[in-house]
């Protein structure tokens, strides 16, 4: 396979750019090889995505990371191209409607590699419109955030015309379009940001927050589920808390959700000193599972405390009732960001209910574990999700004690559902059957008789869920056997 290649893709960068060549001994021998194959079927190929974010800043590929290539050809032409690659390096899998996949093998770690065309179409803003960008510029610039345009080509050369590579380095987030414009193109943008500082979590370049706080109006141009699905994007990102605290330092969150908005400061207007709500909820949420519901009711379980906050003349401060008023709360902005009403149901209960499981002490008894169980009506998983989240104590004695309370609480549960979801070895009711058969009082000894029939059942001596009657002749066969056992006057009964 040749190393020099024959022809390197032409590209003349319009915008802020600095270039680097990545030395090739970083890139690993499966995408030198895809990266070679390419070059020499005269095909323009790229890296681009995470892979090459982590040689960037790592020098090395994270496991688990798909590698993504840009490559200057159609679907049908790349595919051609990947039946050429060197088999025992790296094979094609299939093609999914303009991605070609294919997967390194086993000795190279098995990297899910994915191929896909130059796009050649732009999205419709005003500013491509005005620049008329072409080729892989045009390509990069539809990934709307710098960081993600940057592509590699066969040479090393790392292509980046719009200063990704600085904001990759000082960990921010600019976007593509101009910061004093980006905005006015479109408010989803406020929510874009939010959602890309959640998954990196990186800060916008203060000229970007400084534009979207100015701008920040424009987010009730937006469809509303488009409101939702990239609220949810920030809530399940690995960096939650600074995609909150964008949204709200940007404007944008008193005008998606003054419920939550509401929250913020709101410790700062009691004289006397309880937790701040907002700092509790961005822990909350970031501590949470990732799950939509779990997440939501995070995001959602004390708004209800800036209404129903009350201060006792012993100087106690307290917020009765918060959890209904919040849940009541939830159902308008489930509303006007047109949640599904199945899941939108989920999460109001939560809300609603979300202290009961912190209620748990050792000492219930099964009976009051049952009680929790049914009266949960079905949603014990969510509210025990939730529940793992809802303690942001410093103590972390406190912290070990309350998830050893509520790992104690999951295993009783699961204990309890277990031993209710067994059927009986024995039928109902063969107590009254054995005494009538054999002329036997209540007492003691019926229990112990059925105990020495279910020991039976477990040895295997006999079979498990037959009629009385089988149990009743079983019991004739083998009286002298219980002789222990019964009155004394019973003991010769057969």
């Amino acid at each position: 396979m040749s190393t020099i290649p024959r022809r390197v893709p032409t590209f003349i960068p319009t915008h802020r750019t600095s270039t680097e060549r990545l030395p090739l001994d970083l890139v690993p021998a499966d995408l030198r090889a895809v990266l070679t194959t390419f070059n020499d079927a005269d095909v323009p190929i790229f890296l681009t995505g995470q892979a090459l974010r982590d040689l960037l800043i790592d020098s090395q590929i994270h496991a688990g990371t798909r590698v993504d290539f840009l490559a200057n050809a159609e679907p049908d032409h790349i595919a051609a191209v990947a039946q050429t690659l060197p088999s025992d390096i790296v094979t094609l899998s299939h093609v999914v409607h303009r991605t070609v996949r294919c997967v390194s093998t086993a000795a190279y770690g098995e990297r899910p590699i994915h191929i896909v065309p130059v796009r050649t179409s732009a999205p419709p803003y005003r500013w491509f419109k005005e620049n008329r960008l072409s080729g892989l510029e045009l390509d990069l610039a539809t990934r709307e955030i710098t960081i993600h345009a940057l592509a590699m080509d066969v040479t090393g050369l790392v292509h980046n015309p719009f200063g990704g590579l600085e904001d990759l380095r000082s960990r921010t987030i600019g976007t593509i379009i101009p910061e004093n414009r980006v905005f006015r193109e479109s408010g989803a943008w406020l929510l874009k940001i939010a959602k890309y500082v959640a998954y990196y979590g990186f800060e916008p370049r203060r000229e970007l927050l400084r534009a979207a706080t100015q701008n920040a109006g424009n987010i009730l141009d937006t469809p509303r589920h488009t409101w939702k699905g990239e609220i949810e994007k920030v809530l399940l990102g690995n960096h939650v808390m600074e995609g909150l605290q964008f949204l709200h330092e940007s404007r944008a969150l008193p005008l998606l959700l003054p419920e939550v908005e509401a929250m913020i400061g709101f410790h700062k207007s009691c004289p006397l000193h309880h937790k701040d709500l907002w700092d509790h909820t961005k822990r909350v949420i970031h501590q949470a599972e990732r799950s939509t519901v779990v997440r939501w009711a995070a995001l959602m379980h004390d708004i209800g405390k800036v209404w129903t906050r009350s201060v006792t003349n012993d100087n106690k401060v307290h917020f009765f009732r918060h959890e209904d008023l919040g849940a009541l709360l939830f159902l308008g902005v489930a509303h006007r960001l047109q949640i599904d009403p199945e899941e939108a149901a989920r999460i109001e209960y939560v809300i609603r209910s979300h202290s009961r499981v912190n209620l748990y002490e050792t000492e219930w008894t099964d009976s009051a574990v049952r009680r929790l169980i049914r009266d949960t009506e079905g949603h014990l998983a969510d509210l025990i999700a939730f529940s793992k989240a809802d303690f942001t104590t410093k103590s972390e004695v406190k912290s070990q004690q309350l998830r050893r309370q509520i790992a104690e609480l999951e295993r009783r549960i699961e204990e309890i559902q277990h031993a209710d979801s067994v059927v009986p070895p024995l039928p109902s009711g063969l107590g009254n059957v054995i005494m009538e058969k054999f002329g036997l009082g209540p007492g003691k000894h019926i229990g112990q008789i059925r105990h020495w029939l279910e020991s039976e059942v477990e040895q295997q001596r006999l079979a498990p869920h037959q009629d009385a009657e089988t149990y009743i002749c079983y019991l004739r066969d083998r009286w002298a056997q219980l002789s222990d056992i019964l009155p004394q006057s019973n003991r010769s009964q057969s």
